[in-house]
């Protein structure tokens, strides 16, 4: 499945959309499970949380709605506020380095790569299906395109 994946990506220019673990899998690798490698459609890697030492009720995994900082209001957050809220459910998240394009950073324990839109690979680390109107704004933005 992986190289029918990057062919479609990467040679055909087909867009992606990954959700929760699958904007994971689009970057080179994840630290879950020892070290495992990704598709390598970004070059971003993905870690579980840190430890929490400064606010100890913020616990791991990630659940609820948070806010979601977008770097843009066009692409895959276009009609969205640049500060708009999300809900998630997560252990792991993708650092932010490497990224160019479109970005939305969210903050829960450290800030966190939140989504992304780099040319035709876009990634969420929320659930749109599972963020009302903003959600289901980032998929009708996806899809229409």
């Amino acid at each position: 499945i992986e190289d029918a994946i990057k062919s479609a990506v990467i040679k055909r220019g087909g867009r992606i959309l990954g959700i929760c673990l699958g904007m994971q899998l689009l970057g080179s690798q994840s630290t879950e499970d020892g070290m495992a490698q990704g598709l390598g459609l970004v070059p971003n890697k993905v870690e579980r949380f840190n430890n929490n030492t400064k606010n100890p009720t913020l616990k791991v995994p990630h659940v609820g709605f948070n806010t979601v900082k977008f770097s843009e209001n066009k692409g895959l957050f276009s009609n969205l506020p640049r500060n708009s809220d999300f809900y998630f459910v997560h252990s792991y998240r993708m650092l932010s380095e490497h990224v160019t394009g479109l970005i939305g950073e969210c903050s829960y324990i450290e800030n966190f790569l939140a989504a992304f839109e780099v040319s035709n690979v876009m990634g969420t680390q929320f659930h749109p299906e599972k963020s009302q109107t903003n959600g289901l704004q980032i998929i009708k933005n996806f899809l229409t395109a």
